[in-house]
Protein backbone atom coordinates (compact mmCIF):
# COMPACT_ATOMS: atom_id res chain seq x y z
CA UNK A 1 0.00 0.00 0.00
CA UNK A 2 1.22 3.54 -0.76
CA UNK A 3 2.39 5.38 2.27
CA UNK A 4 0.14 8.40 1.56
CA UNK A 5 -3.04 6.14 1.92
CA UNK A 6 -0.95 4.76 5.47
CA UNK A 7 -1.36 8.18 6.97
CA UNK A 8 -4.79 9.07 6.08
CA UNK A 9 -6.54 5.39 6.38
CA UNK A 10 -8.02 6.20 9.49
CA UNK A 11 -9.32 9.15 8.48
CA UNK A 12 -11.07 7.76 5.20
CA UNK A 13 -13.08 5.40 6.93
CA UNK A 14 -15.68 8.53 7.62
CA UNK A 15 -14.86 10.37 4.53
CA UNK A 16 -17.56 11.07 2.21
CA UNK A 17 -17.77 13.36 -0.40
CA UNK A 18 -18.84 16.88 0.05
CA UNK A 19 -19.49 18.76 -2.91
CA UNK A 20 -19.11 22.28 -0.11
CA UNK A 21 -16.13 20.48 1.15
CA UNK A 22 -14.37 19.75 -2.10
CA UNK A 23 -15.50 23.35 -3.49
CA UNK A 24 -13.15 25.05 -0.48
CA UNK A 25 -10.41 22.77 -1.74
CA UNK A 26 -10.97 24.00 -5.23
CA UNK A 27 -10.69 27.39 -3.94
CA UNK A 28 -6.78 26.70 -2.30
CA UNK A 29 -5.79 25.72 -6.06
CA UNK A 30 -7.69 28.90 -7.88
CA UNK A 31 -5.62 31.66 -5.96
CA UNK A 32 -3.01 32.76 -8.57
CA UNK A 33 -0.69 33.67 -5.87
CA UNK A 34 2.26 33.92 -8.33
CA UNK A 35 3.46 30.54 -6.26
CA UNK A 36 4.29 27.38 -8.02
CA UNK A 37 2.95 24.41 -5.67
CA UNK A 38 4.36 21.23 -6.23
CA UNK A 39 3.87 17.41 -5.89
CA UNK A 40 6.98 15.56 -4.53
CA UNK A 41 6.44 11.92 -6.05
CA UNK A 42 8.98 9.92 -4.31
CA UNK A 43 9.65 6.46 -5.35
CA UNK A 44 11.66 5.33 -2.21
CA UNK A 45 14.49 2.81 -3.44
CA UNK A 46 13.51 2.53 -7.05
CA UNK A 47 15.34 4.44 -9.68
CA UNK A 48 12.26 5.37 -12.10
CA UNK A 49 12.20 8.55 -12.77
CA UNK A 50 13.41 7.98 -16.51
CA UNK A 51 9.93 5.74 -16.59
CA UNK A 52 8.07 8.61 -14.71
CA UNK A 53 9.24 11.26 -17.27
CA UNK A 54 8.65 9.38 -20.40
CA UNK A 55 4.57 8.84 -19.12
CA UNK A 56 3.92 12.46 -18.48
CA UNK A 57 5.55 13.60 -21.27
CA UNK A 58 3.06 10.91 -23.32
CA UNK A 59 0.48 12.94 -21.85
CA UNK A 60 1.22 16.23 -23.14
CA UNK A 61 1.78 17.75 -26.76
CA UNK A 62 4.62 20.46 -26.40
CA UNK A 63 6.74 22.35 -23.93
CA UNK A 64 5.46 25.99 -24.17
CA UNK A 65 7.64 28.54 -25.65
CA UNK A 66 10.50 28.31 -23.73
CA UNK A 67 12.77 25.48 -24.75
CA UNK A 68 14.21 23.77 -21.86
CA UNK A 69 17.92 22.83 -21.28
CA UNK A 70 20.23 20.72 -19.21
CA UNK A 71 24.16 20.70 -18.45
CA UNK A 72 25.90 18.06 -19.65
CA UNK A 73 28.42 16.64 -17.78
CA UNK A 74 29.94 14.64 -20.14
CA UNK A 75 29.95 17.62 -22.94
CA UNK A 76 30.17 20.28 -20.46
CA UNK A 77 28.27 22.41 -22.05
CA UNK A 78 24.04 23.52 -22.13
CA UNK A 79 21.93 21.58 -24.06
CA UNK A 80 18.44 21.71 -25.42
CA UNK A 81 15.63 19.31 -24.33
CA UNK A 82 13.88 18.20 -27.58
CA UNK A 83 10.22 17.29 -27.00
CA UNK A 84 9.89 13.46 -27.26
CA UNK A 85 13.65 12.56 -26.45
CA UNK A 86 14.02 11.48 -22.71
CA UNK A 87 16.61 13.24 -20.92
CA UNK A 88 15.88 11.63 -17.86
CA UNK A 89 17.50 8.93 -18.56
CA UNK A 90 21.19 10.28 -18.76
CA UNK A 91 20.27 11.86 -15.55
CA UNK A 92 19.58 8.84 -14.34
CA UNK A 93 23.09 7.26 -16.17
CA UNK A 94 24.94 10.47 -14.33
CA UNK A 95 25.63 11.77 -17.93
CA UNK A 96 23.49 15.48 -17.40
CA UNK A 97 22.86 17.81 -14.08
CA UNK A 98 19.08 17.67 -12.71
CA UNK A 99 16.74 19.54 -15.29
CA UNK A 100 13.05 21.38 -14.91
CA UNK A 101 10.50 21.00 -18.03
CA UNK A 102 6.93 22.71 -18.56
CA UNK A 103 4.34 20.88 -20.12
CA UNK A 104 1.56 21.81 -22.22
CA UNK A 105 -1.74 20.27 -23.60
CA UNK A 106 -1.53 17.57 -20.62
CA UNK A 107 -4.70 15.39 -21.14
CA UNK A 108 -4.47 12.84 -17.86
CA UNK A 109 -5.05 8.96 -18.98
CA UNK A 110 -8.87 9.69 -17.77
CA UNK A 111 -9.37 12.03 -20.56
CA UNK A 112 -9.05 14.98 -18.47
CA UNK A 113 -7.06 18.41 -20.04
CA UNK A 114 -4.60 19.33 -17.20
CA UNK A 115 -3.02 23.31 -16.53
CA UNK A 116 0.63 22.82 -17.52
CA UNK A 117 2.58 21.12 -15.22
CA UNK A 118 6.56 21.55 -14.40
CA UNK A 119 8.56 18.40 -13.82
CA UNK A 120 12.26 18.46 -11.55
CA UNK A 121 14.27 15.54 -12.21
CA UNK A 122 16.76 16.13 -9.17
CA UNK A 123 16.79 13.01 -7.84
CA UNK A 124 16.50 9.40 -9.64
CA UNK A 125 14.15 8.05 -7.42
CA UNK A 126 12.17 11.00 -7.46
CA UNK A 127 10.42 13.78 -9.24
CA UNK A 128 8.89 17.29 -8.40
CA UNK A 129 5.87 18.20 -9.89
CA UNK A 130 4.66 21.69 -9.98
CA UNK A 131 1.76 23.76 -11.36
CA UNK A 132 0.64 27.24 -12.14
CA UNK A 133 -2.49 27.53 -9.16
CA UNK A 134 -5.16 30.41 -11.27
CA UNK A 135 -8.79 29.89 -12.10
CA UNK A 136 -8.28 26.88 -14.98
CA UNK A 137 -8.97 24.06 -11.93
CA UNK A 138 -11.80 22.73 -11.57
CA UNK A 139 -13.29 19.13 -10.40
CA UNK A 140 -12.17 17.83 -14.04
CA UNK A 141 -8.80 19.25 -14.30
CA UNK A 142 -8.03 18.34 -10.76
CA UNK A 143 -9.31 14.75 -11.17
CA UNK A 144 -7.02 14.47 -14.15
CA UNK A 145 -4.31 15.92 -12.05
CA UNK A 146 -5.28 12.77 -9.64
CA UNK A 147 -5.39 10.32 -12.58
CA UNK A 148 -1.97 11.45 -13.47
CA UNK A 149 -0.90 10.89 -9.88
CA UNK A 150 -2.06 7.38 -9.98
CA UNK A 151 -1.13 6.81 -13.12
CA UNK A 152 2.71 7.78 -12.38
CA UNK A 153 1.90 5.58 -8.42
CA UNK A 154 1.73 2.62 -10.90
CA UNK A 155 5.20 2.53 -11.40
CA UNK A 156 7.16 0.97 -8.18
CA UNK A 157 5.62 -0.90 -5.14
CA UNK A 158 5.86 2.07 -2.50
CA UNK A 159 5.44 5.38 -3.61
CA UNK A 160 5.06 8.75 -1.44
CA UNK A 161 3.79 12.05 -2.35
CA UNK A 162 4.83 15.27 -0.54
CA UNK A 163 2.55 18.42 -1.33
CA UNK A 164 4.58 21.51 -0.78
CA UNK A 165 4.58 25.29 -1.32
CA UNK A 166 0.89 25.99 -1.16
CA UNK A 167 -0.07 28.89 1.40
CA UNK A 168 -3.55 27.65 1.38
CA UNK A 169 -2.58 23.90 1.86
CA UNK A 170 0.87 24.24 3.10
CA UNK A 171 0.73 20.21 4.63
CA UNK A 172 -0.65 19.15 1.35
CA UNK A 173 -3.18 17.51 3.75
CA UNK A 174 -6.35 18.91 2.11
CA UNK A 175 -4.73 17.62 -1.89
CA UNK A 176 -4.10 14.20 -0.10
CA UNK A 177 -7.10 13.45 1.90
CA UNK A 178 -9.37 14.75 -1.88
CA UNK A 179 -6.91 12.21 -3.87
CA UNK A 180 -7.15 9.48 -1.76
CA UNK A 181 -11.42 9.51 -1.38
CA UNK A 182 -10.92 10.23 -5.69
CA UNK A 183 -9.10 6.45 -5.35
CA UNK A 184 -11.36 5.22 -3.28
CA UNK A 185 -14.59 6.58 -5.32
CA UNK A 186 -13.65 7.77 -8.26
CA UNK A 187 -10.68 5.81 -9.73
Amino acid sequence: MHTYLHQIKADLSSLVFNAAEFNLFLETLKVNDGSAPCVVVSFKNQKVVAFAYERIQLLAKCFPSIQPHYWSLIEKKDCTINFGTNPAEQFVRGEIEGFHVVFSGVVAPNGAPVPDLGVHVLETNKIEIDYRMGPEWDEKTVFGFFSILHHLSQLADDVAFICEANQYDPDGELLLKWYALWERCFR
